[in-house]
């Protein structure tokens, strides 16, 4: 789908029947880390702040006024925890996932909680869950399995820039390229199987997420990354990688983090829709959405960018470049949903 028009930018036309589009359909984001401001810096997700500059670094990306003028039907929340196995760690992630509760106990005609097993919501309200970044956090502890996932646990990041029991990062703290599944790992993955959890193979080492994706019974995701076949960065998959993730019926959400997916820190949002339509490509429509990774202490976002509000900007430019209406929804939204609702 490469084209001139791939390095032109949406004229007013293209740009309105996006945000149309965008309003009609809603985008679901894999990937979303407003909570860990709230955590650290007890940021205010309920009010609405002010935007950043133009690639705005770090967050300040999104609250839930914006979230809506965005024309979001829903967000994975991202779970973190520092890079080291410790009783800390798990700790840490109920009180976020608490903090999630009381987000939606305080607005419940405009947000709504999910978990797996449950029928998508579809009355207008923003669907919120979780995902868990790095099974460091579970300590090797089942319990812990057990306990996130009765609290609504939607995916599990197998890695999170470090290594752990079951997995070795693409990118951080003991990286590399030659460890796959542990077995503790694949014990792990068929635990996340049966709870209906979503595998995430997003940070995972390249033989890592591929191990990972042969020994999953369910559609697997990789929440927030891109292709390697445009740029060679730890941080995305492998064409191979990618076509492992497909056969399992998953997922690739694509990153909002222009020095992952080009290298240059200061490239624009055509990046993103190159690595959308580049996935698509390579592995088909129905296996490519958007993970933007807002609020994720990114170096920067896109450069015609300033928070969430702007994701409209990769509507256009797929729209700009040919594509249907009905494949752009797939990628906002369907493609997430089918995956989150494949459940045991």
């Amino acid at each position: 789908m490469h084209t001139n028009a791939s390095q032109q930018h949406p004229g007013p036309d293209t740009m309105t029947r996006a945000r149309a589009l965008q309003q009609r359909t809603g985008l679901i984001d894999l990937h979303l880390d407003t909570l860990i401001q709230t955590h650290l810096f007890r940021y205010d997700p309920l009010r609405r702040h002010r935007p950043g500059v133009h690639g705005q670094p770090l967050f300040w990306h999104a609250d839930l006024p914006r979230l809506e003028a965005a024309h979001y039907a829903g967000a994975c929340l991202g779970i973190h925890g520092w890079p080291f196995e410790s009783p800390a760690r798990v700790r840490s992630a109920h009180r976020q996932i608490d903090l999630l509760d009381r987000w939606c106990a305080a607005t419940p005609d405009r947000v709504v909680r999910w978990r797996p097993g449950e029928a998508w919501p579809d009355d207008g309200r923003i669907v919120l869950t979780f995902g868990i970044e790095g099974a460091h956090i579970l300590g090797g502890q089942q319990r812990h399995i057990d306990a996130l996932a009765e609290r609504g646990m939607a995916y599990l990041t197998l890695a999170h820039f470090s290594r752990n029991r079951a997995v070795s990062p693409g990118m951080g703290r003991g990286a590399n390229e030659t460890e796959g599944l542990s077995p503790w790992g694949r014990d792990l993955i068929a635990i996340l199987n049966e709870r209906g959890v979503v595998v995430d193979v997003a940070h995972v080492n390249q033989r890592g997420a591929r191990e990972a994706c042969a020994a999953s019974t369910r559609p697997v995701f990789a929440t927030h990354t891109g292709s390697q076949r445009l740029h060679a960065h730890p941080r995305l998959l492998h064409p191979d990688t990618q076509q492992a993730v497909a056969d399992t019926g998953g997922v690739i959400g694509v990153i909002l983090a222009p020095q992952f997916l080009t290298g240059d820190r200061r490239a624009d949002s055509r990046c993103v829709a190159d690595h959308i339509e580049d996935i698509a490509e390579n592995v088909g429509v129905h296996h490519v959405a958007i993970g933007t990774d807002l609020d994720g202490w990114l170096p920067a976002i896109p450069s015609d960018m300033r928070d969430c509000t702007d994701t409209v900007l990769v509507t256009a430019h797929l729209l700009h470049r040919g594509w249907t209406e009905h494949d752009v929804a797939l990628v906002l939204r369907h493609n997430a949903v089918r995956v989150l609702t494949d459940t045991p």
